[in-house]
């Protein structure tokens, strides 16, 4: 749905320095008490009908919603990104956006997913929900170049929300696909720092406003070099315009080569953007030794080695080297914002009594806690004598948890809405015995509460020693250091290459087979994480509708009558990777991939990266726990000799 959002608060707080006026690209932007207040976005998902809810609480939301939009217009802002803002002004004839402001923190995400967003425009201030593509930009953009005003229907509370058949949504739907439609040329950099235009462009007639305009449909870029003497092929100093011919080159050779070595010098592209939203690339010491400065300053470690990893991946070993030290000689005072992960480990267990291994297990950890201040949780939703008679033999070590469901209803998401679908899909979970999905989303709910370390009840202690346990610091936003995925007996022998896939292997085999699956970024859902995760927030919120997506490409029938057998795509690792790759690209500056789309963003990062975004120290101890067990083989998910991907073809050709 595309749709347009309209504030009517006559005393909404002022954005911005200068006074409201109507923006037009290129002007100073702001809102005051006399300003209707004028919001588009890209909604998120399509409208749907419903019964809707009882009149106050539609009342609420709709105040939530305005506040919301309020707070994110409130935070802090930026302009476009160089590079994007410079495209867009070509795709719109020269058009200027410098006056636009974007607003991509996390009130910003949180106000975009209020109003189902994917984001919103408001008087040349853009709210970036985190996954717009270059043509949900163009769209925004467009916006801001309208010259007639946008109309809508009040959501209750002086937000007015448009429908995709408003002049407006129309009018920027068509000029965002005009503009998206345009082939611009590849753009190059002379020595001089100024642009060439590219291929194939033709200069037509001079408009009004001074620039030159193409002739015919196409409108590639064009810019106009000016220099102290004439330019090649002019004798009388005018500036003049650079062109190239059809497949052609440059106007000289000269300039040609100076372009080719600058190009050369500034390396190839990282894939990053700085925190000022440039992108890096590997020739570009200045820009890199900068970054590497601020992330010290910003204590970001986990960006700073994802950085390295990239330069060496780039065959960029001089570079790394010189950035380490860089950064091994900057201050790097720690921030407030990292905190100890506490030391509980959560372990959860729904659907009745333990079974013999699992008790197995907690034994084991029970005995290497006693000499620790470690604490060991065991969530479950039942009040059996077994249960209690493992607090009773656990002493203070063991905290039993038996309000899951409690839990689950009143933290799995951050808003009334999500924790229902959430809560509703936990419960439907259980009642088809899925306790793998249902403990899922439990475990979310816990990790994002609490933090510390969650493990599957099927993991043993291994070589790791409590006592020994590294101080792991952490901020909400970091991803959180994620376990191998590693789920019994046949999978640790396949990362081996072994052909017996029921060989027990020895706790170095698994250490081994450990270190293989974080080498390739084969992840599963076991977290070390601190409270107040974003990461664990970003799960619960967009589980239902991956869920629903789930559901209607394989078809509800197949889905519901298997449960168990989908939860690992439900809402275990398959579904944890996804989220993990559009997540860095929101918290650690990962650039989207050129293809990448608003239906299916992909961001640029490898499986093989997520290593370098765990803390390493962390990393080295934690990766000697015993991660196959007997209770390991007692898995709910996946029908035997069937890979994951195997059981999802059987669905889809099932729904055929």
């Amino acid at each position: 749905m595309e749709a347009c959002v309209r504030t009517h608060d006559r005393d909404a707080q002022q954005v911005g320095r200068e006074g409201a006026r109507p923006f037009r690209a290129g002007r100073a932007v702001g809102l005051n008490s006399h300003w209707v207040t004028h919001l588009q976005r890209i909604a998120s998902q399509p409208e749907a009908a419903s019964a809707g809810p009882s009149q106050e609480a539609a009342d609420h939301a709709a105040q939530v919603q305005r506040a919301a939009v309020n707070e994110a217009l409130q935070s802090p802002s930026r302009p476009l990104n160089p590079s994007l803002r410079q495209e867009m002004e070509a795709r719109y004839d020269g058009a200027d956006f410098g006056g636009v402001r974007v607003h991509d923190g996390v009130v910003a995400r949180k106000a975009a997913g209020l109003v189902d967003a994917r984001a919103f425009a408001v008087d040349g201030h853009i709210v970036d929900g985190g996954s717009m593509s270059k043509k949900d930009w163009a769209h925004e953009l467009a916006h801001t170049l309208d010259p007639e005003p946008a109309v809508g229907t009040d959501n209750g509370a002086g937000l007015s929300i448009s429908s995709p058949r408003d002049r407006g949504e129309q009018f920027a739907d068509a000029a965002a696909d005009q503009a998206m439609s345009r082939s611009l040329p590849v753009q190059r950099v002379s020595a001089e720092g100024q642009q060439a235009t590219g291929a194939g462009h033709q200069h037509g007639e001079k408009c009004d406003d001074g620039r030159h305009r193409p002739a015919g449909g196409d409108r590639p870029v064009q810019r106009v070099a000016t220099a102290e003497a004439a330019a090649p092929g002019r004798q009388d100093g005018i500036t003049a315009a650079v062109q190239r011919a059809p497949g052609g080159t440059a106007a000289t050779d000269e300039r040609a080569e100076e372009r080719q070595g600058a190009e050369a010098a500034r390396g190839e592209s990282l894939q990053l953007h700085d925190h000022l939203r440039n992108e890096l690339h590997s020739g570009d010491v200045e820009q890199l030794t900068a970054y590497v400065r601020h992330l010290a300053q910003e204590d970001r470690p986990d960006i700073y080695r994802l950085l390295l990893q990239r330069l060496h991946d780039r065959k960029a070993d001089a570079q790394a080297a010189a950035l380490q030290q860089v950064w091994n000689g900057a201050e790097k005072a720690r921030s407030a914002r990292r905190v100890p992960v506490p030391k509980d480990l959560h372990f959860i267990w729904l659907g009745g009594a333990p079974s013999e291994s699992a008790v197995a297990n907690l034994k084991e950890w029970k005995e290497n806690a006693e000499e620790s201040d470690w604490t060991l949780n065991l969530w479950t939703d039942g009040n059996s004598s077994a249960f209690k008679n493992l607090e009773k033999d656990f002493g203070g070590h063991l905290k039993l948890r038996t309000d899951s469901d409690k839990f689950v209803k009143e933290k799995a998401g951050e808003d009334k809405a999500r924790r229902k679908e959430n809560y509703d899909l936990y419960k439907s979970a259980k009642s088809k015995k899925a306790y793998n999905l249902s403990s899922d989303i439990l475990r979310y709910a816990v990790m994002k509460e609490y933090g510390g370390v969650y493990m599957d009840i099927d993991v043993a202690p291994g070589s790791v020693q409590l006592t020994a346990a590294p101080e792991v610091l952490m901020r909400s936003e970091e991803i959180p250091l994620l376990a191998p995925r590693l789920r019994d007996k046949s999978s640790v022998n396949k990362e081996l290459d072994r052909k017996n896939p029921d060989q027990d292997p020895t706790q170095g085999e698994l250490e081994e087979a450990a270190t293989g699956r974080y080498r390739k970024g084969v992840l599963g859902n076991n977290f070390i994480l601190a409270p107040g995760s974003e990461f664990m927030s970003e799960l619960l919120e967009k589980l239902p509708k991956h869920f629903a997506d789930l559901k209607e490409k394989y078809g509800d029938k197949v889905i519901d009558g298997d449960l168990p057998g989908f939860a690992p795509d439900i809402s275990g690792p398959a579904f944890v990777e996804k989220v993990l790759k559009l997540y860095t690209g929101q918290h650690h500056r990962v650039m989207e991939q050129p293809h990448s789309t608003a239906e299916a963003p992909e961001v640029a990062i490898s499986a093989t990266e997520f290593q370098s975004l765990f803390p390493p120290e962390a990393l080295e101890f934690w990766k000697s726990l015993g991660w196959v067990t007997p209770e390991s083989e007692r898995q709910l998910d996946g029908v035997p000799g069937l890979s994951r991907t195997q059981s999802l073809l059987r669905a889809l050709k099932m729904k055929k």
